[in-house]
């Protein structure tokens, strides 16, 4: 058995330039948790975790069709 969890929380500002175009930026921030345990069923420790956080400034440009 496995699980997985992930929160994913951004603060962003979009200008749109065209009606298919636009710029954004912002701050993102992401917790990734993931989790192997020894059966399927199991309710008692896991077996392999793995836990991370990602923040940072993030920009970019939309086109859209």
């Amino acid at each position: 058995g496995a699980s997985a969890g992930v929160l994913d929380t951004s603060a962003v500002v979009r200008i749109e330039l065209t009606d298919r175009i636009s710029l954004h930026g912002g701050y993102r921030w992401m917790v990734v948790r993931l989790r192997e345990y020894e059966d399927p069923f199991s309710t008692g420790a896991s077996r392999m975790e793995l836990a991370d956080t990602f923040s940072g400034p993030l920009i970019g440009i939309d086109f859209r069709f």
